[in-house]
């Protein structure tokens, strides 16, 4: 992907984010990227918004109690990989001793 290219679609992306509703915008992201994850504030949780039950849980979450405020995309599928090793770092860090 070229500069140009990135540049066109994060402009799209901006675009949508300003005229489109929250389902929308998760929608359209879908389209875009392969890779769309939603990560939990303190990077507790991921959730993968390719998938249509954790696209509303999601939403419903970020709407109703200000949770998975933050968006991976991507076109590299070891972003989930390493989203996850975050997360479960995460989980190691805060295991009980």
């Amino acid at each position: 992907m070229t500069h140009n290219e990135a540049l066109r679609i994060l402009d799209a992306v901006v675009q949508l984010v300003v005229i489109a509703a929250v389902p929308d915008f998760l929608d359209q992201l879908a389209l875009l990227f392969p890779v769309l994850l939603a990560v939990e504030r303190d990077n507790s949780a991921i959730a993968n918004l390719h998938l249509s039950d954790e696209r509303y849980r999601v939403m419903n979450l970020h709407v109703t109690k200000f949770r998975f405020p933050n968006i991976v995309a991507g076109f590299d599928p070891q972003i989930e990989a390493q989203m996850n090793m975050v997360t479960n770092s995460q989980h190691a860090l805060r295991a009980p001793h």
